[in-house]
């Protein structure tokens, strides 16, 4: 599902001074001093925070990456809750303990 930005768009990322911030569904863009912008993450997934920096705009990071990261972050944990767990096979330990005991 594609977000709706009202303040983290284009036109007010363009307008940002150094040391300016702005963040808007946990996506934060900010103007470093040498006029670089930095894009980090901050949600909250499963009871858990998350703190990334994603990278620069130098590095050619967008705020579509991050967005991108943001969903892949929440589809990891929702797969994780999902699937089965990895536990002990109580069933096969218990009849392999029968087998002995005879």
């Amino acid at each position: 599902m594609s977000l709706r930005f009202a303040t983290l768009d284009r036109p007010s990322i363009r307008r940002l001074r150094p040391g300016g911030k702005i963040t808007e569904h946990g996506i934060t863009a900010e103007r470093l001093a040498d006029g670089d912008l930095r894009y980090s993450v901050n949600v909250m997934v499963d009871g858990k925070r998350i703190h990334r920096v994603v990278g620069k705009t130098s590095d050619g990071v967008t705020r579509t990456q991050c967005e991108d990261f943001v969903e892949k972050v929440r589809t990891e944990a929702r797969t994780d809750r999902l699937s089965p767990s990895e536990g002990p096979e109580t069933g096969s330990d218990i009849w392999r303990c029968r087998g002995q005991l005879h």
